[in-house]
């Protein structure tokens, strides 16, 4: 029974299965009306401000969706929500960046977190790091080199 559930499912998925390029669509969630899209220093995301004076700051990094995709988008509210300022930070799949997941520059982490610490009302010793999937392995790595990130969730 559990080899035939294998079958169907293997079928049902198989139009899709067999486009070996296939790729989701770029999402590119604009940030309004609790934030904005920052496209400076060579970064490319949304900026959800604290909604208080002093915060802590989250780079949020998603997974192999690439862009800036839905579902980060409403985590970063709901952080925002919860008294953090986060960026969310494309770091492929989006404009002017590498149409796949490959050959990341780790300096753009860096180059986020700096530009993270300038900005008004954020906490520069309290910085974290969040990353959901492909993310999660980003974080790790951004986590272990870079010495202002104090937290991270991967």
């Amino acid at each position: 029974l559990q080899f035939m559930a294998a079958i169907l499912l293997y079928v049902a998925h198989a139009p899709v299965a067999a486009q070996p390029n296939w790729t989701p669509p770029i999402e590119m969630v604009d940030p309004a009306p609790d934030g904005r899209r920052i496209g400076e220093d060579g970064l490319v995301g949304n900026w959800y401000p604290a909604p208080t004076k002093t915060a802590p700051a989250i780079l949020l990094l998603g997974g192999s969706e690439g862009g800036l995709a839905m579902g980060n988008s409403q985590a970063a509210r709901a952080l925002q929500s919860a008294g953090f300022a986060v960026l969310q930070l494309a770091y492929f799949r989006a404009p002017g960046q590498s149409p796949s997941l490959e050959l990341v520059q780790l300096e753009l982490f860096d180059q986020a977190i700096a530009w993270m610490a300038r900005q008004p009302g954020v906490d520069r010793r309290r910085i974290g790091v969040v990353g959901t999937s492909k993310g999660a392995e980003a974080a790790l790595l951004v986590a272990s080199r870079n010495s202002a990130v104090r937290a991270v969730v991967a």
